[in-house]
Formats: C-alpha cells, structure tokens, sequence
C-alpha cells in the first residue's frame, strides 16, 4: 500500500513504449491482483519519492478468510479497479489524441507541471510527442 508518493504499475509492450496500467496514490494497494499470484508481469515504478507499506501475502489472504467485513471491503476496491481499468482501455480505443485527451480531463483529471506530460501519455496510451502536439493546438486554438 502507498503511504506516500505515487508508484505507478507499468508494462512494457513489445514495440518498447511504457503502458502505466495503475498510477498508486497514498492509501492505493499497488498491483492488487498480485495477491492472487506467485509473480506479477508489471513493474512498479516509483514516480515520485514514496513510502510503502507491506505485508505478506499469506497474512492477507488469512485475514481475507478470517473476516467477511474485510473481504466485502477488498471485494469493493477489486471492482473500482476493474472499472478504473474499463475506462483507461475505453480511453485508449479512441483514435483521436484529441479525444483521448477530452476522455481524460472530462474524468477530473488535470494536467501536471509541464516535466511531468510524459506521464499522461502514458496513461492515454500515446507518445509524448503526440501530446505535445495536442497541447500546442489546443493553445493556438481561438477561445470560443
């Protein structure tokens, strides 16, 4: 669990660019489906300075076992993350960066301080160049 910082769960695709499937924020469990594995093929990637906590996976599956409250509770956080997974994929099927990026930010997301674009790529599944490119219309773009 992340107690402090970000730690952002990455895969890396065959063609070399980095997919973020997880970004991790204080009070997140980093790769929940971990739990349920003896390995797991993501990294997980400090994106800031962080502090986490951690407990072996046999401790938590016991309590799992041992209290319903908590397995209701764990079943809950497993759902937001499939459904935060749904809405990326979706995110990521749309052919437009332009689209993509309106997804996003429609969602309550914002956009970090300028050293930190490549992350939202990421995350939109696009290269950072093609971002930049977006971002830089969308400045020139008459307001309405």
């Amino acid at each position: 669990m992340v107690a402090e910082g970000q730690i952002h769960l990455c895969r890396h695709t065959m063609h070399g660019s980095e997919m973020v499937l997880q970004r991790a924020m204080p009070g997140m469990v980093v790769a929940e489906a971990s739990a349920y594995s003896e390995t797991y093929h993501c990294d997980a990637i400090a994106a800031t300075d962080s502090v986490l906590l951690a407990l072996p996976r046999s401790v938590f599956l016991s309590a799992l076992a041992a209290n319903p409250d908590l397995a209701a509770n764990w079943a809950a956080t497993l759902a937001r993350g499939v459904q935060a997974a749904r809405f990326r994929s979706e995110i990521r099927s749309l052919p437009r960066v332009a689209d993509r990026l309106d997804a996003w930010i429609a969602e309550g997301n914002q956009l970090p301080e300028k050293g930190h674009w490549q992350d939202v790529a990421n995350e939109l599944g696009i290269s950072r160049e093609a971002l930049y490119r977006e971002l830089a219309r969308r400045r020139k773009a008459p307001s309405a």
